[in-house]
């Protein structure tokens, strides 16, 4: 029998494992994928941060952690700083 049958299983195992490194975690999106799950996070507390994890049914065990959308890094930059 698996351990993760539902999305809300998923979103559990995803949110567990993220608790590890980020304070603000909010769970957007979870998808079955038949072996695997693929759960979706926003994990910036300011800015939007998107981070997919892909969670196995059977074990539940995080297969993937991937961040989907960084922003550059504005360190060392001062308001008014422009690029030219």
């Amino acid at each position: 029998m698996p351990i993760v049958e539902t999305a809300e299983d998923a979103i559990m195992m995803a949110d567990d494992f993220l608790s590890r490194y980020y304070t603000w975690k909010h769970p957007l999106t979870a998808r079955n994928n038949g072996d695997s799950w693929t759960v979706l996070f926003d994990v910036g507390a300011v800015a939007t941060r998107k981070i997919k994890m892909k969670v196995d049914c059977a074990s539940g065990k995080i297969l993937e952690f991937v961040g989907l959308d960084y922003p550059e890094t504005t360190e060392g930059m001062e308001a008014g700083d422009s690029d030219n």
